[in-house]
C-alpha cells in the first residue's frame, strides 16, 4: 500500500460496519411496522426478529473490525513515533558531539588569534623559536578536531578546523622564514 493510500483494511472495515448498521437500521425500522394482529404478521414479525439478531451480531463483529483496523493504524503510528523518538534521541547526541567540537575549534581560533597579537608586539626576529612551539601545539590541536569532525561525518568542521590548521603552519613557516637569515648573522 503506498503512504498516499488510507489503509485499506481500515477503509474497509469502516464500509462493512456502515453497510451492516444501514441494514440493521432498515430492517428494525421494518420490524417495528409489522402489526401485530393476526398469525401471518406474527409469525412474519418472528422471522424479521431471527434476522435482526443475525443483523445485530453482523454490525458487532463490523465494529470488532474496525476497532482491530483502527489497533493496527495506533500500531503504525506508533512505530512512527518510536522512529522520530529514536531520530530526535540521535539527533540529540549528534548536536553535542557537533557543538563539542565546534567549541574546540572556536578556542583554537582565539587561541590562534591571541598568539597572532602577541607576534605583532614582539619587536625583531627573535619570535620564531618562542612561538614555533605553540603554534605546532595549536595546528596540532586543529589537525586533531579535523580528524575527529571527519571520523564524525561532520565534513564541513573538518574542513573549517583544516582550514586553520593550514592557516597557522603558513605563518609557522613564514615566521621560520623571516627569522632564517638574522639567526645566521
Amino acid at each position: 500500500m503506498s503512504r498516499n493510500e488510507p489503509s485499506s483494511e481500515l477503509v474497509t472495515a469502516t464500509a462493512t460496519v456502515e453497510a451492516e448498521l444501514q441494514r440493521f437500521e432498515d430492517a428494525t425500522e421494518a420490524f417495528g411496522k409489522i402489526s401485530l394482529n393476526s398469525q401471518k404478521n406474527l409469525e412474519k414479525a418472528k422471522k424479521a426478529l431471527n434476522e435482526l439478531a443475525d443483523g445485530e451480531q453482523r454490525v458487532v463483529e463490523g465494529v470488532q473490525l474496525l476497532v482491530k483496523a483502527i489497533g493496527t493504524v495506533r500500531d503504525r503510528q506508533l512505530a512512527q513515533v518510536e522512529h522520530i523518538r529514536v531520530k530526535a534521541e540521535q539527533l540529540s547526541a549528534r548536536a553535542v558531539v557537533f557543538q563539542s567540537l565546534e567549541l574546540e575549534l572556536s578556542k583554537l581560533g582565539e587561541d590562534a588569534s591571541r598568539l597572532s597579537d602577541k607576534l605583532k608586539e614582539v619587536p625583531g626576529a627573535s619570535p620564531a623559536v618562542e612561538f614555533d612551539e605553540e603554534m605546532g601545539k595549536l595546528a596540532q590541536g586543529a589537525k586533531s578536531v579535523a580528524e575527529r569532525a571527519t571520523s564524525e561525518d561532520f565534513d564541513d568542521l573538518s574542513r573549517v578546523a583544516d582550514g586553520l590548521r593550514q592557516q597557522i603552519l603558513a605563518v609557522r613557516s613564514k615566521l621560520k622564514l623571516i627569522t632564517k637569515p638574522n639567526a645566521s648573522a
